[in-house]
């Protein structure tokens, strides 16, 4: 073994390996299984369509969005006119306040419109009714039949942008791990957000609102194209945007099928989960 090469290192290249392997054999059961099997995708898509959402709610979450991203670019144009320099520590801090902010502000949104609408989350997500296992299932089968395009993509995106001597930067939210002085309780935080809130809260947002919304106005194709876009678009990392791009696509898909929040969900956690695991020991 080359004396530059980590053990941690060693063992996350091998996991992806293995992960794409079960990923392309994920594939062909899943388009083996879609020839064999006639699924009535109209009839999904209704069940979508009939999701109590209108294009005031989107307007609505739009300007609620809107708005918090125009506040945190505003807050950070000041910051950077009145020459104020934080720490990178407070950095951290800062921006694990502004996403915990962002999340409470966008679950009371959403909560605002349930309550107008005077349905229960079932109701507005999930309809049929998936149990737990069977979602979960569903969801851990998408996720590793997601891997290979995804990896694939961001290899070809990855050499494009190098290829124009464009800089690769980890999202930053990644950086906290890196840093050897990060307290405990950040990285505890971050795991919350990473794997917990942020896929509950996108997933809403995203697959459980705006996609069918989108498809009240557009043709399926498309709504899945505008929301998978807009998604990759706010994370803010141009490294990221096509794989992300590729995983949101996927996401919409599996919620068209199932037609239960909790599939993509579940996948947006295993994502996130592994891809942090594989971070950290990729640069230990």
């Amino acid at each position: 073994m080359p004396p530059e090469i980590k053990m941690p290192q060693l063992i996350a290249g091998l996991l992806a390996s293995i992960i794409l392997a079960t990923g392309i054999i994920a594939d062909i059961f899943i388009v083996s299984t879609l020839k064999k099997k006639k699924i009535d995708w109209k009839t999904h898509l209704l069940q979508l369509q009939a999701r109590p959402w209108n294009h005031f709610d989107g307007i609505y979450i739009m300007l609620v969005l809107g708005t918090l991203f125009a506040a945190l670019i505003l807050s950070a144009q000041i910051m950077d006119q009145c020459g104020i320099v934080l720490s990178d520590s407070t950095q951290n801090i800062i921006l694990l306040a502004e996403t915990i902010l962002m999340h409470g502000i966008i679950i009371t949104a959403v909560e605002n419109l349930r309550r107008k609408h005077k349905l229960s989350y079932k109701e507005c997500f999930s309809t049929p009714q998936l149990s737990l296992p069977v979602a979960l299932k569903h969801a851990l089968l998408f996720y590793i039949a997601l891997i290979p395009p995804i990896i694939f993509v961001a290899a070809a995106a990855n050499g494009i942008l190098s290829h124009f001597n464009v800089p690769l930067e980890s999202q930053q939210i990644l950086k906290i791990f890196s840093e050897t002085t990060t307290p405990l309780w950040m990285r505890s935080t971050t795991i919350l957000l990473a794997v917990v809130m942020a896929p509950i809260i996108e997933e809403t947002i995203f697959r459980g609102i705006a996609l069918p919304i989108a498809i009240k106005h557009t043709s399926p194709i498309m709504a899945i194209f505008a929301t998978s876009a807009i998604f990759a678009l706010i994370h803010g990392n141009l490294q990221a945007i096509a794989p992300l791009f590729i995983l949101a696509t996927g996401l919409a898909v599996a919620y068209i099928y199932t037609r239960s929040l909790i599939v993509p969900i579940a996948m947006h956690a295993i994502f996130n989960t592994a891809s942090l695991i594989l971070y950290i020991m990729v640069t230990s």
